[in-house]
C-alpha cells in the first residue's frame, strides 16, 4: 500500500513540464490516461497515482478527468471528505468561480491559510486551471471545496505541514534546493524558469527550455536587482524564497 510520500515523490518530480506544444492540451498524461488534447488536471493526478503503484487509492480504483465527477464522489466517502485540517497527500479541490469543482492539485504543505499544492496544467501568468505546466502552487483556503484523503499506510507525509516564517515551502527545505546557476539543466532549471515567466521576465527565444543559458542569467539578475538580493545571476536559497514567495 502506497504512502502519501510515494505520490509526493512522483509530483515533485513532475514540476516544470509543460504540454506541447502550447495550448494544445497535448501530455504525457492525457496520452497514459486514454484521452489526449483534453482539459488535463485531474488527469495528471491519476497519473501520479498510478506511477506510485496505487491506482486503487484514487477515485475507488476507477478513472475520472471531471473534477466535479470527482467532487460528487468525494462528498460520499464518508469522513475521507475533508473540508479543514488538510495534509500532505490530500487531493484537494478548487472552485474559482462560484460553481462546482474547477482544478485540482495534491497538497504538499497545509498552512494555516491554505495550501501548497503540486497542481497540473496550471500557469502562474494566465488559466489557473488550464495553464499548460506542472507546478506547485498556493492556494488560499477561500479557493478550496475540500478534499479526499487516500486510504494511505504508515506514516503521514513529510514534512509535517508549516505555517509563519518556516525556512520550507512546498515540501522542500530551502537550503536543500539545488543553487542553479549558468550552464545547469534539468527540470528545477525549467521550473525556475517558469516561475520566471510569471513575474513577467523574459527569457529570450528558447523560453523555459529546461537550460541555464545567457538569457536566462540576464533574467535572474534583472529579478534579483528588482528585489533587493544580490544580484550574481544564481539561483540561490534566497532567490528561491523569492520566487516561491516565502
Amino acid at each position: 500500500m502506497a504512502t502519501a510520500n510515494d505520490i509526493l515523490a512522483v509530483a515533485r518530480s513532475q514540476i516544470g513540464y509543460t504540454e506541447s506544444p502550447a495550448n494544445s492540451n497535448n501530455t504525457k498524461y492525457g496520452a497514459a490516461y486514454g484521452l489526449n488534447y483534453n482539459p488535463w488536471c485531474m488527469m495528471f493526478v491519476w497519473w501520479c497515482f498510478v506511477q506510485a503503484g496505487a491506482a486503487d487509492l484514487f477515485y475507488g480504483g476507477r478513472k475520472t478527468a471531471s473534477c466535479p465527477t470527482f467532487e460528487r464522489w468525494a462528498r460520499q466517502q464518508g469522513s475521507r471528505w475533508i473540508t479543514r485540517g488538510f495534509a500532505p497527500g490530500d487531493i484537494v479541490l478548487y472552485d474559482f468561480d462560484g460553481g462546482t469543482a474547477d482544478h485540482v492539485g495534491i497538497v504538499e504543505v497545509a498552512r494555516a491559510n491554505g495550501v501548497d499544492a503540486i497542481e497540473g496544467n496550471t500557469s502562474l501568468n494566465r488559466s489557473q486551471d488550464n495553464g499548460g505546466a506542472v507546478l506547485r502552487r498556493y492556494r488560499s483556503n477561500s479557493l478550496i471545496i475540500g478534499a479526499y484523503r487516500p486510504a494511505y499506510s504508515g506514516a503521514s507525509a513529510t514534512p509535517s505541514p508549516t505555517t509563519g516564517n518556516s525556512t520550507q515551502t512546498g515540501g522542500f527545505d530551502l537550503a536543500s534546493l539545488k543553487m542553479l546557476s549558468k550552464g545547469d539543466a534539468g527540470s528545477e532549471v525549467k521550473a525556475m524558469q517558469l516561475l520566471l515567466k510569471g513575474y513577467g521576465y523574459s527569457l529570450g527565444w528558447y523560453g523555459a527550455d529546461g537550460d541555464f543559458g545567457s538569457a536566462t542569467e540576464k533574467a535572474v539578475v534583472k529579478y534579483q536587482s528588482a528585489n533587493g538580493l544580490d544580484a550574481d545571476g544564481i539561483c540561490g536559497p534566497k532567490t528561491w524564497a523569492k520566487l516561491l514567495g516565502v
